[in-house]
């Protein structure tokens, strides 16, 4: 690095390119996406909650070394997120990237959900639960789809937008008004559409989530035409999305969308850090910041299918080469 004193810099690096650190804005890491078996995924969430958290503990350094820096967690029930985030909080941190997690979550009475937290009947409308947090000083991020679902959370003032499936163009252009970034998670629905004959769906079962795909692409195109902060989370530990691995394929789905390549590593990297309250600096390259960053001879500005290839990850003065195998169980 040059410093006050320098006048040359340690590496001449002519081949490679330096990004920013990683950021999955949308994860669970208490489940394991990459386990493909319904019967077995039912069984997984039955383990008790210190199982759980050992599991997930395990996941976190193999996330280091694909450039996954930091993580959001979406909740759980069992407080496995928040065990991690104590962890990460520890002066023995270890090969553990960056993780922020909200805890358990809340859901509907009788409605999708219950896996990760309590009714929020019980506690009061969107609305008051947002209050609440903003008072606090905490950011909200609500997992919703449907037209209505969103207009309850553009109501409310939430900070970050979950799925948002059927989503409109004039819902969003109140997103951009309103400050209010999109986490669209494209992968748990290309996983049920690609997959849907080994998962049981009929043809017009699969026929309809492909149009569910193209219509949610459309409103990421018209997100970026509008200028809506759009961030990149892969929903991982979803049927069919394997941590690490499944947030390669969400950014190359969101390219394949129409988002442009540089646009889809921004998502990826400073356009969540600048917006997700996240206690330390991340997903930015700077004076002053964090050595958390990728080195790579792959030729990322061209395609995110090359983030699949070998990195070298700098994380905290550390060096870590190598590349984890998706074939390996676990993630």
């Amino acid at each position: 690095m040059v410093g006050a004193d320098r006048t040359e810099p340690d590496l001449h690096l002519p081949h490679h390119t330096a990004l920013p650190g990683l950021i999955e804005a949308h994860a669970h890491l208490f489940l394991e996406g990459g386990e493909l078996d319904p019967a077995r995924r039912a069984t997984y969430l039955g383990l008790h909650e210190t199982e759980l958290l050992a599991r997930a503990q395990t996941r976190l350094p193999r996330l280091l070394r694909l450039g996954i820096l930091a993580v959001r967690d979406a909740g759980d029930r069992n407080g496995v997120g928040l065990a991690l985030q104590r962890r990460d909080l520890s002066t023995s941190r270890g090969e553990m990237p960056y993780l922020d997690s909200p805890g358990a979550a809340l859901h509907h009475q009788g409605r999708y959900g219950s896996f990760m937290g309590e009714p929020i009947e019980a506690l009061g409308t969107i609305k008051q639960a947002v209050a609440a947090a903003h008072a606090l000083g905490r950011e909200t991020m609500i997992h919703c789809s449907g037209h209505d679902g969103v207009q309850n959370c553009i109501a409310a003032r939430v900070d970050t937008i979950e799925h948002g499936f059927f989503i409109d163009r004039d819902q969003l252009a109140r997103l951009r008004d309103l400050d209010i970034a999109w986490v669209p998670t494209f992968a748990p629905v290309h996983f049920q559409w690609e997959q849907g004959k080994a998962l049981g769906w009929s043809e017009p079962v699969r026929a309809n989530l492909r149009r569910i795909l193209d219509d949610h692409a459309a409103r990421l195109r018209d997100a970026a035409e509008l200028g809506v902060r759009v961030f990149a989370g892969s929903d991982a530990g979803s049927h069919g999305v394997p941590h690490g691995y499944g947030f390669f394929t969400e950014l190359e789905l969101m390219e394949a969308a129409g988002l442009p390549t540089l646009q889809t590593l921004r998502s990826a990297t400073g356009a969540s850090a600048g917006r997700l309250g996240l206690r330390e600096d991340q997903g930015r390259l700077r004076i002053g910041a964090r050595s958390r960053f990728l080195l790579t001879e792959a030729p990322v500005l061209e395609g995110v299918r090359h983030l699949r290839q070998p990195v070298t990850v700098v994380f905290d003065h550390a060096e870590f080469s190598g590349r984890d195998l998706a074939s390996k169980p676990g993630l």
